[in-house]
């Protein structure tokens, strides 16, 4: 497999486990793969000493894709409202036309005013993290994108249950936030 991989790439591919390099040693490590990558991407230019020293660095260099946005702040909510507007409008249409019975009406309406605040805490465990893996993906991930509207939609007619748990977190990081702040 791995002389096949060399014939069609044109070069030699490996991989390193992280377990195999103590951590003292990695950033000596990095510092080498940064200057064989930056020898082997311009042949004849000098080879830039000031190599890097950090991991964080070294990923921010060579990798394409940015770091993941963990940020909690107004723009991410006028995006979750927006999203659930989205998820609110059949259900508000299909029971507007039916039209029998109010409660399920209000019930999509408390959903959808609660939807961010659930949707924070299942962001903040997991959620930011699996969409930033979906995004970095090659080739097709239709079946894992639909699988995430579908856990949506069950976050936004659970929002109700799963939105004070958000609230009280959303409390707390402020609270352990502003506590830091005025420690420094």
């Amino acid at each position: 497999m791995r002389l096949f991989m060399n014939r069609i790439a044109g070069f030699s591919l490996f991989t390193i486990n992280p377990k195999a390099v103590r951590k003292p040693e990695r950033p000596a490590l990095l510092k080498m793969l940064d200057l064989i990558i930056q020898q082997k991407r311009s042949d004849t230019a000098p080879v830039n000493d000031n190599a890097i020293n950090e991991e964080a660095d070294f990923m921010k260099k060579y990798d394409p894709f940015q770091q993941i946005d963990r940020s909690i702040n107004r723009s991410y909510f006028l995006k979750s409202y927006g999203y659930g507007l989205i998820l609110f409008a059949f259900p508000f249409i299909l029971f507007l036309l039916t039209g029998k019975n109010n409660n399920h009406l209000f019930y999509i309406i408390v959903s959808f005013i609660l939807y961010p605040f659930a949707k924070v805490l299942i962001d903040r465990l997991f959620g930011f993290k699996l969409r930033y893996i979906l995004k970095k993906q090659q080739g097709p991930t239709h079946n894992l994108e639909q699988l995430m509207i579908i856990f949506d939609l069950v976050i936004f007619h659970l929002s109700l249950f799963i939105a004070p748990i958000g609230i009280v977190f959303l409390l707390i990081s402020y609270i352990v936030m502003r506590r830091k702040r005025s420690d420094n």
